[in-house]
């Protein structure tokens, strides 16, 4: 973390999965670590285990974090992601948790920007490699082509883009 805020990036989405035992007590870990350098987290849930109908144990992770200090805010919201969950309805995750939240979830094509319902606040992508869509790679170099798509297709919307790096010591 300590590295990642030297060299300028805002925030970790911490990935997680339902069916991982570990996962409450490494979230308490993940977030204490942050609060203790004064680094910024956000939990993203990974929809390839949590589904739709998993709004109450997602709406009591939110209460327990929105409004931890370590927790990343975007206009006085938490910051909530998904892997895939483009889907996921947030309305009542917002109206059970006391805290703002900003649902920025992953969505696989930017045009469902345009047309699903699910009282997202904006839009994160996974593309971060040269790709003609969905999760292929193409050869050639990387362009903004995705990034254009969502921003256009999220009409004001807040768009994330994507940050992979990788550490070596």
């Amino acid at each position: 973390m300590s590295y990642a805020m030297e060299i300028g990036i805002d925030a970790f989405a911490l990935n997680n999965a339902n069916i991982d035992s570990y996962t409450p007590t490494q979230l308490a870990n993940a977030y204490q670590a942050a609060l203790e350098i004064g680094f910024k987290v956000f939990i993203s849930f990974d929809f390839a285990y949590w589904n739709n109908g998993n709004t109450v144990a997602i709406t009591a992770y939110m209460q327990k974090y929105a409004a931890h200090p370590a927790q990343m805010q975007y206009n006085g919201g938490a910051v909530v992601s998904t892997f895939v969950g483009d889907s996921f309805d947030w309305g009542p995750v917002k109206a059970g948790t006391a805290h703002q939240i900003v649902a920025i979830p992953m969505m696989q094509d930017p045009i469902e920007a345009t047309y699903e319902k699910t009282s997202f606040d904006g839009a994160f992508s996974w593309l971060a490699w040269p790709t003609d869509g969905g999760n292929s790679i193409i050869p050639g170099p990387m362009t903004t082509v995705w990034d254009d798509k969502f921003v256009i297709d999220l009409a004001g919307k807040p768009y994330m883009a994507r940050t992979f790096f990788t550490y070596s010591i």
